[in-house]
């Protein structure tokens, strides 16, 4: 969470992400922020962060469309799904 800030994956949650997404497409990261608009990985993405090499690990990358708005027309759809959430830190 980024309270305080735009809603972003870091460099380093992306070059993670890029990993799962690759071996498994229908992989989604999730930032959660409760003052904007959730966004994740979209496929232009992935080209572009699984082909960066760049060091060290927290850096910047070029100003394309590698995220999505999740809602709306994106890759998640809200419904009225009956579900528990789980805390597994306690």
């Amino acid at each position: 969470t980024h309270p305080t800030q735009s809603c972003f994956l870091s460099s380093v949650d992306l070059h993670t992400h890029c990993s799962y997404q690759l071996m498994l497409p229908e992989a989604i990261a999730i930032v959660c922020s409760p003052s904007q608009e959730p966004e994740l990985t979209d496929p232009p993405g992935l080209d572009i962060i699984s082909n960066c090499k760049k060091q060290p690990a927290f850096h910047p990358h070029p100003d394309l469309p590698i995220y999505t708005d999740v809602m709306d027309d994106g890759h998640v759809k809200t419904l009225d799904y009956d579900f528990d959430i789980l805390d597994l830190r306690k």
